[in-house]
């Protein structure tokens, strides 16, 4: 196995501009190693990758459901 075959945990949110302030919390995805153009938060909001803004750091308002859900979830370290 390589680190390619590995599902990755990234925080994100909605791009500026693509939704109002109030609406751009950050989830969390767990990103499979071959992602199609769209990709599902821990709280279960599906969104296009390329609406995606990647957090190098938590910023912002976190979803609580993404919270929760990730101490249940193997893949989140």
């Amino acid at each position: 196995m390589t680190a390619f075959d590995q599902y990755v945990t990234v925080l994100g949110r909605l791009r500026p501009g693509s939704a109002g302030q109030a609406r751009r919390v950050g989830h969390l995805f767990v990103v499979p190693p071959r992602p199609g153009p769209w990709i599902s938060a821990l709280c279960g909001l599906t969104l296009r990758c390329a609406d995606i803004e990647v957090l190098d750091r938590p910023s912002g308002m976190p979803c609580e459901q993404c919270l929760l859900r990730a101490g249940e979830h193997p893949s989140v370290e």
